[in-house]
């Protein structure tokens, strides 16, 4: 994974690169990026397909 950061308190560089540009886009260009990271983590396999209930339980509660 990333180096663990010499100061406590920081984030390894990549994670916190990670972090400033998420914080940089709108909420609606975050709610799109993580749809798009979960449809690819689905179609890997690594987890499980939505059922509809749950992805608009999602919408409704978040």
């Amino acid at each position: 994974m990333s180096p663990e950061s010499s100061e406590p308190g920081r984030l390894p560089p990549d994670r916190e690169a990670l972090l400033r540009t998420t914080l940089a886009l709108s909420v609606d260009e975050r709610v799109a990026w993580l749809e798009a990271m979960m449809e690819i983590a689905i179609d890997s396999g690594a987890l499980p397909k939505r059922l509809p209930d749950q992805l608009a339980g999602a919408r409704r509660h978040g």
